[in-house]
């Protein structure tokens, strides 16, 4: 009580150190602008940066911001504490931690023995008087099992250079399973402003579901996140095309058929965090894979109807040749092709 956290923690890890001060605390809030000197300087000369803040506009600086070049990793506990996470990017960096965050609700989102990974089931206890000083009870036994579940995993990780996303759930008679996710190469666009992330993953299902509805074009909605503050679009997943669609080979329109039940679903997984985000469609074989006139009218209806949360209007065309067209348009329809 009355110590900084860091201080606090770094007091105890001293005591297991022959070696005095080997551990050195910075009592800093990693969100301030300036970044303290400090701090710059320990990511500068960092190896490593693990992340147990469990804090989603920490872990984003952490893995965007940030300065230096350390590999990063991501460990926390989901609300209630019956499941522990593991997010590690790989050793170039090649694949950051906000796009393993991306996989990461997709996969929440599709796995069934993870409907509730989010869900916050248990008793709420208000430990502050801001908005967030809200914590949960959880019990120390489960507690111990995890922290060496993540002591080992975080010694393996460190090890081996490449992403990694891994889930592990405790059961009722302590039982632990774990679930490795396969990860897709991350993809980046720049259209005007905006930045549109997603990944090979999802580019792979919208290719699948083009192919299969050949010689008809088809479409669906995107599924994802903005991050305003940094100008970019996380596109997470997609909902191919409702029952009541029409289909055309030179055509389409979306029907929406169990759509808002599907897109409901989907943020109630995440938290809130995962919604819709934009449209896309195919173009059939020999189309060009830019917008036609009746897509650059839809973007300008589109536009209109985001700006009223504030948000801009994205749309996909995907061509033959696995080609993919993103236009995104705040105001006046503007954007750039993959």
């Amino acid at each position: 009580m009355g110590w900084d956290k860091a201080e606090a923690v770094a007091l105890l890890a001293n005591g297991l150190f022959e070696k005095s001060g080997a551990v050195d605390p910075l009592s800093v809030d990693v969100l301030d602008a300036p970044v303290p000197d400090r701090l710059r300087e320990a990511f500068g000369v960092a190896d490593i940066v693990i992340d147990f803040s469990a804090s989603v506009a920490v872990a984003r600086w952490v893995a965007v911001d940030a300065p230096g070049n350390s590999r990063r990793i991501s460990v926390f506990l989901n609300p209630d504490g019956t499941d522990l996470v593991l997010m590690a990017e790989d050793q170039r960096r090649a694949m950051r931690l906000d796009h393993i965050e991306a996989q990461y609700y997709r996969t929440v989102i599709a796995r069934e023995e993870l409907e509730e990974h989010l869900l916050q089931n248990g008793e709420r206890l208000r430990y502050g008087r801001t908005c967030r000083d809200v914590t949960s009870q959880m019990s120390q036994d489960v507690l111990s099992v995890f922290t060496g579940i993540a002591a080992g995993a975080l010694r393996e990780t460190t090890a081996n250079p490449e992403s990694k996303l891994v889930f592990w759930q405790i059961s009722g008679d302590h039982s632990v399973s774990c679930l490795t996710v396969e990860l897709f190469a991350p993809v980046e666009i720049v259209a005007g402003e905006w930045r549109i992330h997603t990944d090979e993953g999802v580019l792979r299902k919208l290719r699948d579901l083009r192919e299969a509805a050949l010689p008809n074009e088809t479409g669906g909605v995107l599924l994802g996140h903005a991050d305003h503050s940094r100008k970019s679009l996380y596109v997470v997943d997609t909902i191919s095309s409702p029952p009541d669609s029409e289909e055309w080979p030179n055509s389409y329109v979306r029907g929406c058929a169990g759509l808002r039940k599907t897109i409901d679903a989907g943020a109630r997984l995440t938290a809130g965090v995962v919604g819709y985000l934009g449209e896309w469609h195919s173009h059939p074989e020999g189309a060009a894979c830019k917008p036609s006139r009746r897509d650059e009218a839809f973007l300008v209806w589109l536009t209109r109807h985001m700006s009223l949360d504030g948000m801009p209007a994205l749309m996909a065309i995907v061509c033959a040749g696995d080609a993919v067209s993103w236009q995104v348009a705040s105001s006046t329809p503007a954007g750039d092709e993959e």
